[in-house]
């Protein structure tokens, strides 16, 4: 019996890659700012509950990773930096240029949930580095850091610190990066550890170029 042989354009080939990226994606939350999915909460949401989230830490929940803001119980379906998604969104981040330094979301929040795991499991952030991140800020005056230097931003310290002294913070691209990751974190922060409703965007920036490592 003679083989069929059945001949594919470029659009087919297209509309099959797409379907698969589709399958594979299903079952995968992301987060977002709540605003983008019409969710009237300030910080990020679930894509698939939508939801307010946080960190798990922020919110007194001795599991690590993600958790809902109202029950408190862990978000589920995000990548994870084991999972194939997880490694997937590490390794395109890794292959950009140095010269358009990009990250996505959900890699940011999972450079996040890794500090903030680091921390949960007894791991110290660098003293050394936090002291240079107080005097930085006080030296050339970033306002919207401020609470870094008081007690109550003692947590966002130690992971910012965390995130800094982390080489895979600068090797997924670049300070920028860095920069988008802290940034993401800050903003997602409850009010009483340093939420801040403005962008913090430049003094970030400048306190990574004041650090010393």
């Amino acid at each position: 019996m003679a083989k069929k042989i059945i001949r594919l354009t470029e659009a087919d080939l297209t509309r099959l890659v797409q379907r698969v990226i589709k399958e594979q994606s299903e079952g995968i939350n992301l987060i977002k700012p709540c605003a983008e999915l019409g969710v009237k909460s300030p910080g990020k949401c679930d894509t698939k509950r939508k939801s307010p989230i946080a960190s798990c830490a922020s919110l007194g929940v001795k599991t690590p990773g993600t958790c809902y803001v109202d029950t408190k119980k862990p978000v589920p379906g995000l990548p994870t930096m084991n999972d194939k998604v997880g490694k997937t969104l590490t390794n395109k981040i890794k292959e950009q240029k140095s010269s358009r330094p990009l990250i996505t979301e959900a890699a940011a929040q999972m450079a996040i949930d890794d500090a903030e795991e680091r921390m949960a499991s007894g791991e110290k952030p660098d003293p050394k580095i936090m002291t240079q991140i107080k005097q930085c800020i006080t030296t050339k005056q970033l306002t919207s850091l401020g609470f870094l230097t008081t007690s109550a931003g003692a947590y966002a310290l130690g992971i910012i610190a965390m995130l800094i002294s982390n080489p895979v913070g600068f090797a997924v691209g670049g300070v920028l990066a860095l920069t988008s990751i802290i940034v993401m974190f800050i903003t997602g922060l409850p009010e009483d550890q340093g939420g801040l409703g403005a962008d913090p965007s430049k003094d970030v920036k400048a306190l990574l170029s004041c650090i010393k490592l």
